[in-house]
This record gives C-alpha cells, structure tokens and sequence, in this order.
C-alpha cells in the first residue's frame, strides 16, 4: 500500500484581504496622530505652568499689605501704576491705555534716585488693554520713576510719565 504524500510547497497560501492591510494602517495612522497630539498639548501645558508659576509672585505682590502704589501721571487717559514691595524688592508695572510707541519704538522705565538713573526695563504696550510688567529694584535706593518713548538704539528724551516714590517716615 502507498502512502500518498502531501507536498505543502506547490499549494497557494491564502493572502490577508486588502481590506485588512488597509486597516492596520489606519491604526498605524491614529497611532501616530495620538502621539504628535500627546506631544503638543505637553509642550502647551508646559507653557500653562511657566506661566501660572510667573504670576504667582505678582499676585503675591498685588495681595501684599506692604505693597504701595506708585501712580505715573503725565499722558491723558494712560492709566500706570507700579505696585512695588520694597522690602522684597519686587514690583509690577500696571500699563492701560498707553498705546503703541510706534515703529522702531519702544518704552522704558527708568529708575531716578540721588546716586543716579537706571534704566529698569523696555517694553511695549501695543493694542493690549492691559501690559504686566514684572520687576526686581531695591525701590528704596530711587525716590522717582519715569517712563520714556525711546528709539530703539538712542538716547533718552523727556519723560512722557512720571512719579514720586513714597519717603518713609
């Protein structure tokens, strides 16, 4: 008697349907898709707590009983007003309704005490309704703040906004 012998070789294997090729690469796809979302929305997020963690400390400075406010006066409707701690040195510049400098401009507080002027910091206000501008002085070495329209690469002109700090007694 013979035994028949099956040859697996010569037969025809049976293909995946196209359909599921088709499938494992959507997969592959929203895969992906999920994990460049992922990456954006932690890169967002990081951006969220830099921020948060900023205004903490002027937050802190704005709650503070020690805090004084030093109003700059000088521009109809520009409403400025620096919130400073001296004993922690810290302060916030509060700009509303200053308006943009214009091209090539920008503005700057300057620092005036008896042992001179320090320039403390530029900025922009532009369209925004409100500009929060953080700031490190020992406010107790400086008795006037000014804020200057200044070109970019210049010298100072005259003050467009001025005030006194408070003497302690």
């Amino acid at each position: 008697m013979l035994i028949p012998t099956i040859s697996l070789r010569g037969k025809a294997k049976a293909a995946a349907p196209a359909w599921l090729f088709c499938v494992a690469l959507l997969v592959v796809e929203l895969v992906l898709i999920v994990a460049i979302m992922t990456a954006a929305s932690n890169r967002n997020l990081a951006v969220i707590y830099s921020q948060i963690a900023a205004q903490e400390p002027m937050l802190n400075l704005l709650n503070n009983a020690s805090a004084k406010i030093l109003p700059l006066t000088g521009r109809p409707g520009a409403g400025v007003r620096l919130v400073y701690d001296p004993g922690q040195k810290r302060g916030v510049l509060l700009i509303a309704n200053l308006g943009d400098p214009g091209k090539d401009f920008s503005y700057r507080l300057w620092m005036v005490g008896s042992q001179g002027s320090r320039s403390a910091w530029d900025f922009s206000a532009g369209r925004d309704p409100l500009t929060i501008v953080p700031i490190k002085a020992d406010f107790g070495r400086y008795n006037r703040a000014a804020i200057f329209v200044e070109h970019k690469n210049s010298s100072r002109s005259a003050p467009i906004l001025f005030g006194r700090f408070e003497v302690p007694r």
